[in-house]
């Protein structure tokens, strides 16, 4: 007898479980729905990294085709430091 209870119970509280969770359920709209199944889709989202990869690819190839430049500064100082020799400056070069 006592092993029917606890079947009854457990059976009782399963079927409350059940009930809750149905009970939140809603049902989903077309567009709703939509989104869940593109978000979901593992096919649809290796093809959008493939896509996503040839874009990349594609402008790496334009790349080449676009101007480039390019430039260079240099600089000197020459002169000692402490030097007392008021008559002559240190001289400056500098070329681009």
């Amino acid at each position: 007898m006592n092993q029917v209870r606890v079947l009854f119970w457990i059976s009782a509280l399963a079927l409350a479980t059940v009930s809750a969770s149905t009970a939140f359920a809603r049902a989903l709209s077309w567009s709703e729905s939509l989104k869940l199944a593109v978000e979901n889709n593992s096919e649809l989202k290796v093809a959008e990294d493939s896509f996503r990869s040839t874009e990349a690819q594609e402008g790496v190839a334009r790349a080449g085709f676009l101007p480039t430049v390019t430039g260079s500064l240099n600089g000197s100082r020459s002169g000692t430091a402490g030097s007392l020799d008021f008559g002559t400056a240190p001289g400056n070069q500098y070329s681009a």
